[in-house]
């Protein structure tokens, strides 16, 4: 069977925010709102919007959706374009 290139990357990514978050979570000047916290809480974030996109790519590829190549920027409402192949 062939391996899908996106598989896995969603969990990858709800790793990475995991552990900036455990990070945040035992920061000791956690309610600072210093650099180290905000890049920390802005890293979390960027991985969690990144597993949304990683889940629509698994989506895609696994349902042979037809978007290839495509970013999926406008999440759902791109995947179900792509759904009825109007993409």
């Amino acid at each position: 069977m062939k391996r899908l290139p996106f598989r896995g990357r969603a969990d990858q990514k709800l790793e990475y925010a995991h552990t900036h978050l455990g990070e945040l979570q035992s920061y000791q000047g956690r309610t600072s709102n210093d650099a180290w916290e905000n890049a920390h809480q802005e890293s979390c974030l960027f991985h969690l919007a990144g597993t949304v996109d990683a889940v629509l790519h698994e989506i895609n590829e696994a349902d042979s959706l037809g978007c290839q190549g495509q970013i999926f920027t406008l999440g759902v409402s791109r995947l179900q374009q792509c759904a009825s192949r109007s993409c």
